[in-house]
């Protein structure tokens, strides 16, 4: 158990507290997975970012093939996609695309 009396300990929990509490909100009443494209693409970006990185020249076609399958999957996931939000994937879709040469 941690002690009342350290603080640094205090406030780390607190800090844990308010991180699981706003992923809560987020996932459970904002629910931007469902909404906004952007959020999914950022996801797609991070990993491609990351194979291309790696220095196993697998990694790039294993995570070209997972992105496939992953971006399959996310339309069952989206409802009610406002204008903007669809707007500005496509845009983010277009400026990945530019920026990888595809």
């Amino acid at each position: 158990m941690v002690s009342e009396k350290d603080p640094d300990k205090q406030a780390e929990i607190s800090l844990y507290k308010k991180i699981a509490r706003t992923l809560r909100e987020q996932l459970s009443d904002v629910r931007a997975w469902q909404s906004q494209p952007t959020f999914y693409l950022t996801l797609v970006c991070i990993g491609l970012a990351e194979a291309l990185e790696d220095e196993d020249p697998g990694a790039k076609h294993e995570r070209a093939v997972a992105v496939a399958t992953f971006l399959d999957e996310i339309g069952h996931n989206m409802t009610d996609v406002p204008l903007l939000f669809l707007d500005m994937g496509l845009q983010m879709v277009a400026d990945t695309r530019n920026y990888l040469h595809i």
